[in-house]
């Protein structure tokens, strides 16, 4: 079948022909992108990547919006400042990786224009709660802050060490150390702590050694150290008394002595120190000397002085007339005179003893002999002879 056009159809279908053509010619119309906002318009956000572990780096991206929220495009590139931080009581960051940093976002078109910023965490071997670390944009030149919440952003980061074993259980009991009397409190000392709260009674304590009776009237531990126990004893202990002991029996007390794990603190009988018995001051005489020289005598104490121990004197005994003039500390000077005898003997002695402002006497007793029992008396005598040759005759002074 043929197709008919009427001669009015053909120049409408001519223009169309010619518009198609044309159209083929210049073909497809180009697209115009959104002119880039101007810097100081642009809004700096930050989000976080997925949780680590670690040894892992925390990867965060630092993205460029408009004030939409829409995804900017810049001129050129952005600096922009954060600040990096990690939760309170975690380590898994270095401390160089911590505080004031920099990146960079590069220029480009919308969608393009964000940086992703990582932080790296330690790998260590210490047993520790998850923690996070933290990046949060801070203020700068060229930009401003997007809304609070979304200037800061956390990465979880997961502990990867292993629980440490438990301590292997005490199985040790305390012992006693040492037994010490100041006047009325005697001190029995441990080698660990206590537990405070396990006080044994009166009668499980006993204190003999005196030729009297001594109570107890109360069992404590000292104040801020719960390795010793303060027995408080009546009457108080004399300065010179010796000879003490204490002694504890745990018998089926509810409070036994024992430390925090429940060992027990087996019996004993211990020796107690006097911490106020003074030391035991003794004298020897030197070697025999001719008239003329020195007369040397030695002073000894038995244990280091104390200030309680005052000032000791002594006083020089002639026998023969050999000896004149002061002492200077241990030494006697011998003046020699031509009286006609052999020999002489100089003795020199403790004869006076000046008691500190502490009180309490010294002890006394000739070298090489035992001290004996009961009070001593301060201005007790006791001497040292050191022989005296006489010269030959024309020697003499």
């Amino acid at each position: 079948m043929k197709a008919h056009f009427s001669r009015r159809r053909l120049p409408f279908l001519a223009t169309l022909v010619f518009l198609g053509t044309l159209a083929a010619a210049l073909g497809p119309a180009p697209f115009s992108a959104p002119a880039a906002l101007a810097q100081s318009d642009v809004r700096i956000i930050i989000y976080a990547g997925n949780p680590v572990t670690e040894g892992e780096e925390a990867s965060f991206t630092v993205a460029a919006v408009t004030g939409t929220g829409q995804p900017a495009a810049l001129n050129s590139a952005l600096t922009v400042n954060l600040s990096v931080s990690e939760a309170a009581g975690s380590d898994f960051v270095a401390a160089a990786n911590e505080g004031s940093k920099t990146v960079v976002i590069p220029a480009g078109q919308a969608g393009e224009c964000n940086a992703n910023y990582t932080v790296a965490t330690v790998d260590d071997s210490t047993d520790e709660l998850n923690g996070s670390v933290t990046v949060t944009v801070k203020s700068g030149s060229g930009y401003t802050l997007g809304p609070a919440d979304s200037i800061t952003a956390s990465v979880s980061v997961a502990d990867n060490d292993n629980e440490p074993p438990p301590p292997p259980a005490d199985t040790t009991a305390p012992t006693l150390q040492s037994a010490t009397v100041d006047g009325s409190t005697l001190t029995l000392t441990f080698n660990e702590a206590l537990k405070a709260t396990s006080i044994p009674g009166l009668s499980r304590f006993d204190v003999t050694g005196l030729d009297r009776t001594t109570a107890i009237g109360g069992v404590a531990f000292k104040s801020g150290d719960a390795t010793k126990v303060e027995l408080t004893l009546f009457p108080a202990v004399a300065n010179d008394d010796t000879g003490l002991q204490v002694s504890y029996a745990k018998g089926s007390d509810a409070n036994p002595l024992q430390d925090a794990a429940g060992n027990l603190v087996a019996n004993f009988a211990e020796p107690v120190t006097n911490l106020n018995v003074g030391p035991i001051i003794s004298i020897g005489g030197g070697q025999p000397v001719t008239e003329g020289t020195a007369a040397s005598f030695t002073v000894r104490a038995s244990t280091a002085l104390r200030a309680h121990c005052g000032i000791l004197s002594v006083a020089i005994q002639d026998i023969g007339g050999h000896a004149e003039g002061a002492s200077r500390g241990d030494v006697i000077e011998i003046v020699g005179r031509a009286l006609g005898r052999k020999f002489g003997i100089v003795q020199l002695e403790i004869s006076e003893l000046r008691r500190g402002v502490l009180g309490g006497p010294c002890q006394f007793h000739p070298l090489g002999k035992a001290h004996p029992p009961g009070r001593p008396n301060p201005d007790q005598r006791v001497a040292a002879p050191g022989p005296i040759r006489r010269q030959r005759a024309g020697k003499g002074v």
